[in-house]
């Protein structure tokens, strides 16, 4: 078998006789967009991060502040930007695949 046989995206790993091992190869390029929604996503994480760290610094210190105002808008605001993040990175990762 010549090399002309061979199709698009794929390439010959082995060759024993008469056996051929092919391996196919995928074209794995990310668009712009894939890239910009994973960045987006990882940027939401950290966000959530940062938000969780101030609501614990803020509920050790002694603060005059309403701690059930406090833990629940920092529960609030940590879900929705980690559901956020994960939401826009299962975009970046589902694009890819299609």
């Amino acid at each position: 078998m010549a090399d002309g046989g061979l199709k698009k995206g794929r390439k010959r790993l082995a060759l024993s006789g008469e056996r051929c091992i092919f391996a196919k190869m995928e074209d794995e390029r990310k668009t712009n967009k894939q890239v910009m929604l994973g960045e987006l996503g990882k940027y939401c994480i950290d966000i959530s991060k940062l938000v969780f760290g101030g609501v614990v610094l803020a509920g050790i210190m002694k603060l005059d502040v309403n701690r059930a105002l406090l833990f629940g808008l920092g529960t609030v605001v940590v879900l929705l930007t980690v559901s956020a993040g994960l939401i826009c990175i299962l975009l970046a990762n589902s694009n890819k695949e299609k």
